[in-house]
């Protein structure tokens, strides 16, 4: 009976140096997601996974895009982050010891629409001039200039990042001068491109500022 007890208890060390052991070497994982502008995405989904040992963990970003996946047994991982309206973002990581790593993940758009009620959801009081963004841009995609144009001065109501209000600027801009608005507009939309995101498509601006032909009811609003 002794001896049984011994044995037992000389397990039961045994397990818990071997999970202090493992905890001691755990791994953490941070970083941050973004929209192709760099402005934060909350809500996003992050998840790890070894399909050798099963071994999974899934978080959400926080409001300023921020999240944090702790206590990784050491071993690679396959790493995916999605959200509604973006493209999925992977990369392979490798969880060595306690020592952080960090990830930065720019999300591609994949979906305006689903981005901008993505969007929406994550605001306050219902407004968000991230969705008014993403909305203006679908909305152009449609041809739908006019609509397009009123939602990206909408979105330069709100407090949005840096890189989004230039693009909000150039978008609205880029949006008159599809709807025929050749004159006072295209000066605008030169001028607009100097504080744009990388992002922001340039020749597709330059090609319609050399290309534009006013409308009626352009020639006859820039009177």
């Amino acid at each position: 009976m002794r001896t049984a007890v011994f044995l037992s208890l000389v397990l039961l060390t045994g397990a818990l140096q071997l999970h202090a052991q493992s905890l001691g070497n755990a791994g953490t994982i941070t970083g941050t997601v973004t929209d192709p502008t760099g402005a934060a995405l909350p809500n996003a989904t992050i998840t790890v996974h070894n399909p050798v040992t099963g071994y999974s963990q899934t978080v959400t970003t926080e409001s300023n895009g921020s999240f944090r996946l702790v206590n990784l047994p050491p071993n690679p991982y396959h790493l995916q982050i999605t959200a509604s309206g973006f493209a999925t973002f992977t990369e392979d990581v490798v969880i060595r010891n306690s020592l952080p790593l960090k990830v930065k993940a720019e999300l591609a758009l994949a979906d305006y629409g689903m981005a901008s009620r993505t969007a929406f959801a994550n605001a306050k009081d219902l407004a968000s001039g991230e969705a008014h963004l993403y909305r203006g841009i679908m909305l152009y995609r449609r041809k739908d200039f006019a609509r397009a144009e009123d939602e990206f001065a909408s979105a330069l109501n709100f407090e949005i990042a840096g890189p989004q209000r230039g693009d909000a600027e150039a978008w609205r801009h880029l949006a008159a001068v599809a709807g025929g608005a050749c004159g006072v507009a295209r000066e605008s939309l030169d001028r607009s491109l100097a504080g744009a995101s990388p992002y922001f498509p340039r020749d597709e601006a330059r090609q319609l500022e050399a290309s534009c032909e006013p409308t009626a009811s352009a020639k006859a609003a820039e009177r």
